[in-house]
């Protein structure tokens, strides 16, 4: 079930709800008022780790950075 950002249109609060898509959207919290769902900025993800460096350092375990990681990384 998904986290929905809502506004509220009377009072301007801003709230989230963790409800499903075909719900309909809830009254604020604070006053009541009508809320509309607001637009959420995307969430991103990074990998991190052994033979996952954005810039080629430290590649499989090395501390410099590696000339070839296609190679040396995937065994």
């Amino acid at each position: 079930m998904p986290i929905y950002e809502y506004i509220c249109l009377e009072c301007g609060v801003q709230f989230e709800r963790l409800q499903n898509a075909d719900e309909p959207a809830p009254v604020c919290p604070f006053c009541e008022g009508e809320a509309a769902k607001q637009l959420s900025a995307p969430g991103g993800f990074a990998i991190n780790g052994q033979g996952h460096s954005s810039d080629n350092s430290a590649c499989c375990g090395r501390g410099e950075p590696c000339d070839q990681p296609k190679r040396c990384c995937e065994k």
